[in-house]
């Protein structure tokens, strides 16, 4: 009997910050602060902190500072829409989130109807920016652009083998597991299962849904030889080389989308002083308008549906660095 190679693609409180008294740009940040998703919760809010930290030092945006409110959406997309809410009550202009895909689109749709930008720098289903709306963007790529790499490693590396392709159902892991299975389909390939189980059931998980090391920490030895796709890792990037020390001073790694949340500060700053307004539709159009971002993933523009210019996803491996930790490892 051929071996079977089976793909697991799934994902798998109001608190302010900074000085209210000067504090004038009203910034929220959303993901799973806690739950199971709440390692990338914590990426999402340490990065979104740490930019504002370092920008408020600088003076601001426009001279202003940038007050932060932090929203649990529990990776629950009712919960997202409840953040949502809670953001448009607070005032809030512009939003760093959500994590999930699933949460993200519906949440969207709120900040939407009240004027609000956002950035998600987690959040790939092609959905997300695929509905002309004036107000989303993103840090990170696309599942239709991941799962191509997916798809061509796989045909490369597995020839022969047996394909299996499960996912947990859920808006990101079922539509990375549709278009991994799209791409090899179109040259050749067909998978002897197609299968979603429910995500509470059975610990199946791939791609970016876990790039985090706590993804070792649940898995052990059988997280060794897990293959996964996500962006080159930004923490070796020249321009991240300072902000990097600084989480690491504070004792937290600055895993996966820590960086990108970080950039997605940046971004709406830029933006902002290079349309000399905090309007979020004067700053949406601005990132629209082709300018080049300079942040700590790499210099970004945008297209006119607010996803990225810039196609980089890779292949990573889980295997023992030289310390004997299992960790992340890109494949050259």
């Amino acid at each position: 009997m051929k071996p079977c190679l089976t793909l697991g693609l799934a994902l798998g409180f109001g608190l302010a910050f900074a000085n209210g008294a000067s504090a004038q740009v009203k910034l929220g940040v959303a993901g799973p602060i806690t739950g199971g998703s709440a390692a990338f919760g914590a990426q999402l809010k340490n990065g979104v902190e740490q930019a504002v930290e370092d920008i408020n030092a600088q003076g601001g945006i426009l001279g202003q500072k940038i007050q932060v409110f932090l929203g649990d959406d529990r990776a629950d997309p009712k919960e997202g829409v409840s953040v949502a809410n809670k953001f448009v009550g607070d005032g809030v202009k512009f939003v760093v989130g959500h994590f999930n895909s699933g949460v993200t689109i519906p949440a969207s749709e709120v900040y939407q109807e009240n004027g609000m930008l956002v950035i998600t720098p987690a959040a790939t289903n092609p959905k997300v920016t695929e509905r002309n709306m004036w107000n989303i963007f993103r840090t990170c790529g696309r599942d239709d652009q991941q799962g191509a790499v997916a798809a061509d490693y796989i045909l490369k590396n597995f020839k022969g083998k047996k394909i299996a392709v499960v996912h947990d159902k859920t808006t990101y892991g079922q539509g990375l597991a549709e278009e991994t299975r799209k791409n090899f389909n179109a040259k050749g390939l067909k998978e002897v299962l197609f299968e979603g189980v429910n995500k509470d059931k059975a610990p199946f998980m791939g791609a970016d849904g876990i790039a985090d090391e706590e993804f070792a920490a649940i898995a052990g030895p059988g997280a060794e030889g897990t293959l996964m796709t996500f962006g080159p890792d930004a923490r070796k990037r020249p321009e991240a080389k300072d902000i990097v020390a600084k989480f690491r001073a504070k004792h937290f790694e600055p895993q996966a989308y820590t960086l990108y949340s970080y950039a997605a500060v940046q971004i709406i700053k830029q933006a902002a002083e290079a349309a000399k307004s905090l309007d979020p539709k004067k700053v949406a159009a601005q990132i629209k308008s082709g300018m080049k971002f300079t942040t700590v993933i790499g210099d970004l523009s945008y297209d006119k549906k607010g996803d990225v210019t810039r196609i980089d996803y890779t292949v990573y491996v889980w295997k023992k660095d030289p310390s004997g930790k299992v960790t992340y490892t890109e494949i050259e």
